[in-house]
């Protein structure tokens, strides 16, 4: 998950070289570094993986303590339970803003009793993840396939306080209150214990087709740029997607399809600033093409798990910040920045829908 759409809870990150002896009894040091010649991230996402399933997320705020290099690393301590001990994956994620710039992922065992220490190396750009599950190839057991390994996928973040968090006041700032909850429950979406979630089908798309128009009303000849988009995640600030746009103002056409991966009635949400409209399967959902500031909008939609839909999704800054994300969430569908697997872009030299 890239889109923030889950509470993050704020870790403690400290110097590498604190002392185990004032720690808890079991738990894992996560040290974070970068990778040399990756630039310095402003924030860092942290996910908590159990087998394929997302336990914890939390967003590092301290990552301005981050220096260039394998020897400015900045330590996050996880409390666990002696009972829970066990296999674990961390991913680590960079941002500059909210729009993500580097990543790294590692296996670790949290022993029994005492402390692992594992180090995470941010790396420009993102991880290969061939199955778009959310768990990149390198320490994914089934990386070519969406999530047979676990019944609940990456994307499942479970936010209850519990047994693994970390505190600011790192592992020896008192024990965590207990969660005698079951592991697999989860706030937003029913548990699979019983195998009540239904076939999924995970698509194996590149993203949507991208044109770019030099002002705020898709003049034709004023198209300066068509690309393909992997994801609509783009939050632009005071600049503009190319040197031949202007800055402050300019509009965007994404055209393609969506493919669900689960029958159910979709919400697809929009993050922007300033206007958008969005369509799927030809209905408009969002209608919202006016200079404003950063707002949310949302529509709702009933789809087929595999069949895929024309997608539209028109947008246009005028003035200030410019930014645009999509997102979507359903019954069985953790809201998430739509993936690229989900996504066919329209033929280029084609219109569009």
């Amino acid at each position: 998950m890239r889109g923030g759409a889950w509470p993050l809870f704020g870790l403690l990150a400290v110097g590498a070289c604190q002392s185990k002896s004032a720690q808890g009894p079991t738990g894992a040091q996560i040290e974070i570094a970068t990778e040399t010649g990756t630039p310095l991230p402003t924030s860092i996402e942290l996910v908590w993986l159990d087998g394929s399933k997302q336990l914890r997320q939390w967003r590092v705020p301290e990552a301005g303590e981050l220096s260039p290099g394998e020897a400015g690393a900045v330590s996050v301590f996880v409390d666990v339970e002696p009972s829970s001990a066990g296999p674990r994956r961390v991913i680590a994620r960079g941002f500059n803003g909210s729009s993500p710039i580097s990543e790294g992922a590692e296996r670790l065992t949290v022993p029994a009793a005492g402390w692992v220490t594992v180090r995470v190396t941010l790396a420009a750009g993102s991880l290969p993840d061939r199955d778009g599950d959310g768990v990149p190839d390198k320490i994914d057991d089934c990386p070519a396939q969406f999530d047979p390994c676990s019944p609940v996928d990456a994307s499942a973040v479970d936010t209850r306080p519990g047994p693994e968090t970390a505190g600011r006041d790192g592992p020896d700032g008192g024990p965590n209150p207990p969660d005698d909850r079951p592991q697999d429950l989860r706030p937003d979406v029913p548990p699979d214990i019983a195998g009540e979630r239904p076939p999924f089908a995970n698509g194996n798309g590149t993203g949507l087709k991208g044109e770019y128009y030099d002002d705020k009303v898709f003049t034709p000849t004023l198209l300066k740029l068509t690309r393909l988009d992997v994801r609509i995640d783009f939050n632009w600030g005071t600049t503009s997607p190319a040197p031949t746009i202007d800055s402050d103002s300019f509009s965007v056409r994404w055209t393609g399809q969506v493919q669900p991966r689960y029958s159910d009635t979709y919400t697809f949400y929009v993050s922007y600033d300033d206007g958008v409209r969005l369509w799927v399967n030809g209905q408009m959902l969002i209608n919202d093409f006016v200079n404003g500031p950063q707002r949310e909008k949302s529509g709702k939609i009933d789809l087929l798990a595999g069949q895929k839909y024309d997608i539209r999704l028109e947008y246009f800054e005028s003035t200030g910040p410019a930014a645009c994300q999509l997102f979507w969430s359903s019954f069985w569908q953790a809201r998430e920045i739509v993936p690229t697997s989900q996504l066919y872009p329209a033929a280029f030299g084609d219109g569009g829908m």
